[in-house]
């Protein structure tokens, strides 16, 4: 039986031990990643604190048939990046802040490393929106349903 405070260490085992993540963090980023279980306040999220993944309202099925196998995490990135890309195509102005894109290219790395992890679970991934943004901290966020390989 695998209990939760243990898969939420291998959660965090598993990208700090990935050095392929930890290095592209490091070069794309700035800075290795920091990586937290439970999260309360967002707003608050220091500048060098990023880049920042959170593991937090975790929920689990469990019942006499199914004990303790399949968890709901929620997982939230976030990167400090205030510069904005300015170009222009076809005569239409391109604008993008580079913290929103740095923060989905986080977001699909930290899912690669736990896919190629190993931690003996089945990973599936749904996004889950961030409603507030804290500019100039830019998130992104998805639920991992976890399930206990038998």
């Amino acid at each position: 039986m695998m209990e939760t405070s243990q898969l939420l260490l291998d959660l965090q085992a598993a990208l700090a031990n990935d050095n392929d993540f930890v290095t592209w963090c490091q070069t794309s980023l700035g800075a290795k990643p920091t990586i937290q279980i439970e999260l309360f306040n967002i707003e608050e999220l220091k500048e060098a604190a990023c880049p920042f993944i959170g593991f937090f309202e975790i929920f689990q099925e469990e019942g006499l048939i199914n004990p303790r196998l399949t968890w709901d995490i929620k997982m939230i990135v976030g990167v400090h990046d205030v510069k904005m890309n300015k170009s222009e195509l076809n005569g239409c102005v391109l604008n993008s802040y580079r913290g929103r894109l740095r923060a989905e290219d986080l977001r699909e790395r930290v899912v690669d490393a736990l896919y190629n992890a190993g931690i003996g679970c089945n990973i599936k991934i749904v996004s889950s929106p961030v409603t507030h943004q804290y500019h100039p901290r830019f998130y992104s966020g998805v639920q991992l349903t976890i399930t206990k390989q038998k």
